[in-house]
């Protein structure tokens, strides 16, 4: 038992041992035990990669200048340092640079503790070279992008605090400049992150070599920069700069141009001490233009003003609001009917209102841009699309009968992979025949991706709902593609119908549109109709029905209710200047 319990002890420190060893061998750490000589009679235990030799080629031989050829620290230096020992705590420490067998620098500390009575000495050796590596690496991204080598916004900041200093005590403005790259994201989503990267890495470049060797550039995030210009003379020096960065800009990625993208950035400027004079609100103020010169389009460029700004604010209030009326159900829906030439209603519209509990009953028009951009008009288009099914179902069964109710679907709401089995959903949880709902989708929402669109329009069709094509004359179609389509009406914009009487451009546009439909077989609607002159002018055109305040402006349920009464649902015989 004894013997079995000493092999077992023998065992555990044999593992211990082994598990010290493979520690120490991985750490950077060298133990060596050195003679009075300075040779090496020992090596306890130690890192083989550390001096590039083997344990058995370096036993026995002096390890200075042998072993460690110290840069820093010359031999006669070595040998004086361990001769001086100090006898009552034996201790030496001190740093030095060596090159190892295989030509690298390192550094190390070395530590000397003699052990009393023997002459030898105990040398600890640590290789903190991979340490130092690292902390200069750190404190490079620290102040620098990872993905495109120019500053960061910490060094932006750092910077620009400098540059605040200088500007005041010389007297002099500067300008900071915030690119935002345009459709970024698509180049993400349709090419790939990758090559979005390497976009970002190649403007990067092209927005360094633009500027002046005093200039500061960073990377703020995602696809924006800034540029900081020193000592800015005047508006068109600033001018100049904007054309000279977008140009610099255009066309960047030989990988995008091969694909038909072509990078073009939007610009936004504020100026010190003009628009500021602390570093943080100056950099939010230039992304603040750069988001106001992106609302104009791509490739456009916006210099901050307060006013401007406030406007901002205001709209970013409101879409914080409209997350909040989204989440409440806050919106309500009004009809307006679309008649015939007789005045007959033949069917009616349904269009979004904002009940806000802060600002009232808002039209589209405040809402409808904001929650495009941000997505939340998907889910305020299929709200819309239930509570139209489900009024239709109440007035069918309260013999309230309306041919059908027209429903609008946006660009954003279209592009969903969602779209036809939530369509179908709401159909099936509503019990409403689909015969009686109409989508009205854009003409600029149906021409991207035509594969797609054809396949999502003929699914539709299948299940009974009609099809018809809204602001049509707007976008960049043409009938020929439009044939493809299993659409049945075409609404014309009501930009073509406002001036129609005046322009006579606006009239050949409108009849050339009602001839071609008709000779494809849709139905024609005009919309917008506000006088008599219209009305009759689009009559004599060929148009087959039509819409606008001439009419009837848009109202609630229980207005609409009271008209769905009257025999044959016509119209009040006068100009129709009230809501029904």
């Amino acid at each position: 038992m004894i013997i079995e319990n000493e092999l077992k002890k023998a065992e555990n420190d044999l593992v211990k041992g082994i598990l010290f060893q493979n520690f120490f061998s991985n750490s950077g750490i060298a133990i060596l035990i050195m003679e009075s000589d300075m040779t090496i009679s020992n090596i306890s235990i130690i890192d083989t990669n550390l001096f590039g030799y083997s344990k058995e080629e370096i036993e026995g031989k002096m390890v200075w200048p042998y072993i460690i050829f110290p840069v820093t620290v010359g031999y006669l230096e070595i040998m004086r340092l361990h001769s001086d020992h100090n006898p009552e705590n034996g201790i030496l420490e001190y740093e030095c640079k060596i090159t190892d067998n295989r030509g690298c620098l390192n550094h190390l500390i070395v530590r000397s503790e003699l052990i009393k009575n023997t002459g030898l000495s105990i040398l600890t050796i640590l290789n903190f070279t991979t340490l130092r590596e690292n902390k200069k690496r750190i404190e490079y991204y620290d102040l620098h992008d990872n993905l495109t080598g120019l500053f960061n916004r910490k060094m932006l900041r750092l910077f620009l605090q400098i540059e605040l200093e200088k500007a005041e005590r010389h007297k002099y403005q500067f300008a900071i400049m915030c690119i935002g790259i345009d459709r970024m994201k698509e180049i993400n989503e349709h090419h790939g992150l990758k090559t979005g990267d390497r976009c970002l890495i190649e403007i990067g470049k092209r927005i360094s070599r633009t500027f002046r060797q005093g200039d500061f550039t960073a990377r703020l995030y995602g696809d924006k920069f800034i540029v900081l210009l020193s000592d800015i003379k005047s508006f068109t020096d600033v001018n100049l700069i904007i054309e000279k960065t977008q140009q610099s800009i255009s066309g960047t990625c030989i990988e995008m141009e091969e694909k038909g993208l072509l990078a073009t950035a939007s610009i936004g400027v504020c100026l010190y001490p003009e628009d500021g004079d602390n570093g943080d609100l100056l950099i939010k103020y230039s992304e603040t233009a750069m988001y106001l010169a992106k609302e104009k389009g791509i490739n456009s460029y916006q210099l901050f003003n307060n006013q401007l700004h406030k406007n901002l604010q205001k709209k970013t209030k409101l879409e914080k609001e409209l997350y909040q009326a989204v989440k409440n159900n806050e919106f309500v829906f009004y009809f307006q009917p679309i008649v015939d030439r007789k005045g007959q209603v033949v069917f009616m519209e349904v269009l979004a209102r904002w009940q806000s509990p802060v600002h009232g009953l808002l039209g589209p028009s405040e809402f409808i841009s904001i929650t495009e951009k941000n997505g939340l008009i998907v889910d305020i288009g299929y709200y819309g699309l239930r509570t139209t099914c489900e009024q239709m179902m109440k007035w069918q069964m309260n013999s309230l009968f309306l041919n059908k109710l027209a429903v609008n679907i946006s660009p954003v709401q279209f592009a969903q992979k969602s779209l036809v089995p939530e369509i179908k959903k709401i159909i099936r949880e509503t019990g409403i025949n689909p015969c009686w709902l109409e989508l009205e989708i854009t003409e600029s929402g149906i021409m991207s991706n035509e594969e797609e669109t054809i396949s999502k329009l003929q699914e539709i069709h299948e299940m009974g709902i009609s099809i018809s094509i809204d602001d049509f004359g707007t976008g960049y179609s043409s009938m020929s593609r439009l044939k493809d389509f299993p659409v049945r009406t075409l609404k014309i914009d009501k930009s073509f119908v406002d001036d129609m009487i005046s322009n006579e451009k606006s009239s050949t546009i409108i009849t050339s549109i009602i001839n071609l439909a008709h000779d494809l077989g849709f139905n024609v609607i005009g919309e917008g109709v506000e006088t008599v002159e219209q009305f009759e002018t689009l009559i004599f055109l060929g148009c087959d029905f039509f819409q606008g305040y001439y009419f009837s402006k848009p109202g609630p349920s229980e207005e609409i209710e009271k008209l769905l009464t009257r025999k044959k649902s016509k119209l009040p015989d006068k100009k129709f200047k009230t809501v029904i």
